[in-house]
């Protein structure tokens, strides 16, 4: 008893110790994508040297792929991916490759828990039509791989009968009379664990080669890291089965086989814990990024406690028949294992409390995922069984101490439901072990111009939620993807998802699945653009929508995909078409042009040094708009309404009428979520869109002594305002603030493809992804001089750096977009294809809509006394 209760409070001290040493890992189990090079949709203007792609967990060299397919799905020829030394990367290298849209598709086995992940993302090289999505493994769509599960839970039931069994021969139930029982059912789990290890060779088998062949399973065993603890796991076995099943003989109650028992008993136990170690090795807890051996090790103190308890109900229900007619010796039975089984709770509990906060994280995580689900059925089945066991220690050993025959029977049926519930409770952690965990499943899910004429157009009706998509050209290459969502019942548009997403997958061709995530313009119309419809021929796109309070609405649609594509018009006739201008210069009083403003189409609207607003002209040329004001940005609202924001005030254009809608001094303006805000010194100007002067608002700065210098919209709909140069983040427009704590000043912010925020500072340029709350390093900027703007287009970022527009590498060297004499005073993105550069010492504006071809238009000011 006194050992006993040692050993409770020794484990309890060192798992508490786990908890508090794990707590704070962060489970990334499954080796997803995390990053890749040429990045996803990146727009190319030669063939690169290589395809680089690094996964968040070390992969199984044999039995990870990565190949390239063209736009008709033809697999490009090349050598086998390389994979790092480290094991974290992949390298795939090809020959120079002809322009056109291309797929790098990828599948790789996990080398921590042997869970197999895929995915694709479109690439484009030259003159092809571009790519703007994103990447994807498809890993929040959680398929519950039901046989996967089962051979899981067989296993866990086996792992319990081989550790538990030998536990309650040695430390609860020395009586001879159950001797030849317990060493039968000991011989019972030993044949299981044989029996579950093949199951589970044959199952990873399946996943590392997609078959069962001999040269299958040699490969498995030789030549991967699960093979390598299957091999140790069946050595253990073994000896198992010799130093137990041989030493520890059915007769050996008496004095003189004491010893010998008691030396089979404990190697029983030990080899058993050496079994489940190689289980924690190979399972979620092994694909840590931080305190990988605490927490393996606290899986490994989870599954000893678990087959102590489940492994010690087994023995008691096969001893409680036998020792009926004597209830003393049953009671005394039930008080040692109660004790034993009070220590094994303790470290169950303890050792699931770090898993879950390890693997799951958040209740957000908890409860919208199959993981979480699974888990909280774990804890509705642990009460009752909590409770019975409760009941057998603290009444039924009691009675049974006491003579009282009748409780024999009612042990037996109170540890038999106790068995069933454990049982069950086995069954949840077999589904768990076999799906991502709860943390990687939730990580994971996570002005628009009116819908043009389209070659695919459906409507689906689900949960009173009434789903439009629209995709435009309808064809291989870039298409526009326009969600529109109404309320069935009143059609109304529904404007308050907190996210909506586009999962694309190929229906033959074995291409994973990609991604986008349209961002809502106006009126329950949510836009994306993207190159991932890369092969002709059948697609599924399945579309989920997240609305707060709200069941997820989920619809499928079924594009069939032509293969030919419509001709591109070259960027040197769209800029001549848009902006017509002519040649000559004017460079009057009104000052060089020197910053833009993107118009809703067509070319930008232009700033001049001297403070005056040019439009686009009608036949050519720019003409001056009739506001006396020294303007220092200007924005194009909804419904034509132009706003400007000056050193005398914030002003609006109304069918070519100014007005004057505050004093507030501002320099920058940003329109979002169907306001205006004018940021400047202090503070900023709020003014609901298309409404009076009593809806205007002015709003102070977190920081009222700094400059308010720009304002983003993030994927979670929030936004993010650089003060000075700290950022703030809020989620009611203004409203209320939450400091980001940068790593560094900033002197610069916008957002990538996927809505996460990009802080530009003197040497770095961090991101912080609004999924995770967290900080990251984007790209060393290597010395130079500052980048001054910062634009992420066709998946690469482009910076404004000393009048020079310049592509930033991964490695931070800076290569020059195109020619210039060191002039360029702005740049600017328009929706959704064109990147702008104001050559202001030339007099030029420059655009492209693929990244590699720019053109040129001189730029002709009229109007300008």
């Amino acid at each position: 008893m006194q050992n006993t209760s040692r050993c409770f409070r020794l484990a309890t001290c060192l798992t508490l110790i786990l908890l508090l040493s794990v707590g704070a890992s962060f489970v990334r189990a499954h080796a997803s994508l995390d990053r890749a090079d040429p990045s996803p949709n990146a727009r190319l203007g030669r063939t690169p040297d290589a395809f680089h792609l690094w996964f968040t967990e070390p992969v199984e060299p044999e039995f990870s792929r990565v190949a390239l397919r063209d736009s008709s799905g033809a697999l490009v020829e090349s050598p086998p991916a390389a994979v790092s030394a480290d094991g974290m990367g992949m390298t795939l290298t090809t020959g120079d490759l002809p322009d056109g849209v291309y797929t790098v598709v990828w599948r790789v086995v996990s080398a921590a828990d042997g869970h197999p992940t895929q995915g694709s993302y479109p690439v484009v090289i030259g003159a092809a039509a571009p790519a703007a999505s994103l990447a994807s493994d498809g890993a929040d769509a959680v398929t519950i791989p039901i046989d996967s599960a089962a051979v899981r839970w067989i296993n866990l039931i086996s792992l319990a009968l081989l550790g538990g069994l030998p536990a309650f021969a040695l430390w609860v139930c020395r009586d001879a009379r159950t001797e030849r029982r317990l060493w039968a059912l000991s011989w019972t789990g030993w044949l299981a664990v044989g029996a579950a290890s093949i199951l589970l060779l044959l199952l990873q088998t399946a996943i590392l080669a997609g078959e069962i062949t001999p040269s299958a399973l040699a490969n498995a065993l030789f030549s991967s890291r699960f093979g390598a603890l299957w091999l140790a796991r069946i050595a253990l076995w073994v000896l198992y089965g010799l130093a137990v099943m041989l030493l520890w003989q059915p007769s050996a109650g008496s004095a003189g086989n004491a010893p010998r028992r008691r030396a089979a008993l404990v190697a029983g136990v030990m080899l058993a814990a050496g079994i489940q170690a190689t289980q924690s090795l190979f399972s979620h807890a092994a694909g840590v990024e931080a305190n990988a051996a605490l927490v393996i090790a606290a899986d490994w103190l989870h599954l000893i406690a678990m087959s102590a308890w489940v492994g010690g109900l087994v023995g008691v229900i096969a001893a409680a028949p036998l020792l009926h007619a004597e209830p003393a010796a049953l009671g005394r039975v039930v008080a040692r294992f109660s004790n034993l089984a009070r220590a094994a709770v303790a470290l169950l509990i303890v050792t699931g409390a770090s898993a879950a906060l390890a693997q799951v994280g958040s209740f957000e995580a908890l409860t919208t995922t199959a993981h979480g689900a699974a888990l909280i059925v774990k804890l509705i089945l642990l009460a009752p069984l909590l409770l019975i066991a409760a009941v057998n220690l603290l009444l039924n050993g009691r009675r049974l101490r006491a003579g009282a025959a009748v409780w024999a029977g009612r042990l037996r049926l109170l540890a038999g439901v106790e068995l069933a519930l454990a049982l069950a409770i086995l069954v949840a952690a077999g589904l768990m072990t076999a799906i991502p965990p709860a943390r990687v499943a939730l990580a994971e899910r996570l002005g628009a111009p009116p819908p043009p004429d389209s070659s695919y157009f459906e409507m689906e009706v689900e949960g009173g939620v009434m789903v439009h998509l629209t995709i435009t050209p309808g064809l291989v290459g870039e298409n526009t993807f326009i969600v529109e969502l109404l309320d069935d019942a009143t059609g109304a548009p529904i404007t308050d998802a907190s996210l909506i997403r586009l999962r694309l997958e190929h229906r033959t061709a074995n291409l994973g699945e990609s991604e986008l995530r349209p961002v809502h313009e106006a009126d329950g119309r949510y836009v994306a653009v993207g190159s991932n419809l890369s092969l002709p021929g059948d697609w599924r796109v399945r579309i989920t929508v997240q609305r707060p309070d709200q069941f997820d609405t989920l619809v499928d649609f079924a594009p069939s995909i032509p293969a030919a594509a419509p001709p591109v018009e070259s960027p040197e006739s769209a800029s001549q078409n848009s902006s017509d201008v002519e040649a000559g210069d004017s460079r009057d009083a009104v000052g060089d042009p020197v910053r833009l403003v993107p118009a809703r189409s067509g070319a930008p609207w232009l700033i001049t040094s001297a403070g005056a607003l040019f439009r686009p002209g009608e036949t050519g040329g720019w003409a001056r708009e009739p506001l006396a004001a020294q303007v220092r940005d200007a924005t194009i609202g909804f419904g034509g309404v132009i706003w400007a924001a000056a050193d005398e005030g914030v002003y609006r254009s109304r069918d070519g009428v100014w007005e004057r809608i505050s004093d507030f001094p501002a320099r920058t303006l940003v329109s979002t979520h169907g306001y205006l805000f004018a940021l400047g010194a202090g503070g900023f100007l709020r003014a609901a869109e298309g409404v009076l002067e009593q809806d205007v608002r002015q709003i102070d700065a977190p920081e009222s002594d700094q400059r308010a210098a720009d304002f983003v919209m993030l994927g979670s709909h929030s936004h993010a305002l650089l003060n000075g140069t700290d950022v703030y983040m809020t989620g009611s427009l203004g409203l209320g603030w939450t400091p980001l704590d940068a790593p560094a000043d900033v002197r610069r912010i916008t957002t990538d493809a996927a809505g996460n925020l990009l802080a530009v500072g003197d040497a770095t340029i961090t991101r912080w992804e609004w999924s995770t709350n967290t900080w990251s390093l984007r790209l060393a900027l290597g010395g130079g001089a500052p980048i001054d703007e910062l634009v992420e287009f066709k998946g690469a970022l482009y910076g404004l750096s000393e009048g020079q527009v310049v592509r930033l590498m991964a490695d931070g060297a800076r290569e020059a977009a195109f020619a210039s004499e060191g002039g360029v005073s702005d740049m600017a993105f328009q929706y959704p294809d064109t990147l702008w550069a104001l050559d202001a010492a030339a007099m030029t504006l420059v655009s492209t809509r693929d990244g590699c071809t720019w053109s040129a238009a001189a730029v002709t000011l009229a109007g300008g006394g």
